[in-house]
């Protein structure tokens, strides 16, 4: 693989998969991913304004556009999401990648099923990435619990897995989640995936 690594996560700059890292050096960290600058097409500033209150999603990433979608970037308004997986690496990388975006903003991160349904009530993020093998508490689990809070029945959750098995995306969907995806994620892959999902929520 080819690419850079940061907080955790390579990323392939030739097709812009995420997957964990084993190991990062301390300029790899602090280096923006050459895939992410390539796929944005803009600059990256840490101090960018506060986005707005409201949630919105224009056009599709370049390259994933649904049938007769417009060819855009996707463009995120006050995003909160929640990240839930055991790895502390992989749960680092994917803040790191997710930061990068204008508009994204990760509020928490929860190292299992527990830790993951106390913080969607804490915090009611707008999106959930949720890893579905975790100790004690399963991603399958905390769904259910997620999907019991009223206040939380419509939050997008997207079941992610490194070890995809048989029926898996039927038992993730059965449990509450609306989207599955296996890791090494797609970056453009994953962006097209919450924007749809937010799209589809706010008509």
């Amino acid at each position: 693989m080819t690419g850079s690594v940061t907080a955790g996560i390579a990323t392939n700059a030739t097709d812009g998969s995420v997957a964990p890292a084993a190991m990062a050096s301390p300029s790899a960290v602090s280096a923006r991913p050459a895939a992410v600058s390539a796929f944005m097409g803009r600059s990256y500033s840490r101090s960018r304004p506060a986005p707005s209150s409201s949630v919105v999603i224009v056009g599709y990433p370049s390259g994933v556009m649904r049938p007769g979608a417009v060819a855009n970037t996707v463009r995120f308004v006050a995003v909160r999401v929640l990240i839930a997986d055991d790895q502390a690496l992989v749960r680092g990388g994917f803040r790191a990648i997710l930061e990068l975006q204008d508009g994204l903003e990760v509020v928490g991160e929860a190292g299992d099923g527990l830790a993951a349904i106390d913080l969607a009530r804490r915090r009611e993020p707008d999106v959930v990435l949720m890893d579905i093998q975790m100790p004690g508490v399963d991603g399958l689990e905390a769904t259910r619990h997620i999907r019991a809070d009223e206040r939380l029945q419509a939050i997008p959750i997207i079941a992610l897995t490194a070890l995809a098995m048989p029926g898996d995306r039927e038992r993730c969907l059965e449990a509450g989640a609306n989207d599955y995806l296996t890791k090494p994620v797609s970056l453009r892959t994953l962006l097209a995936v919450i924007a749809g999902l937010l799209e589809r929520r706010a008509q």
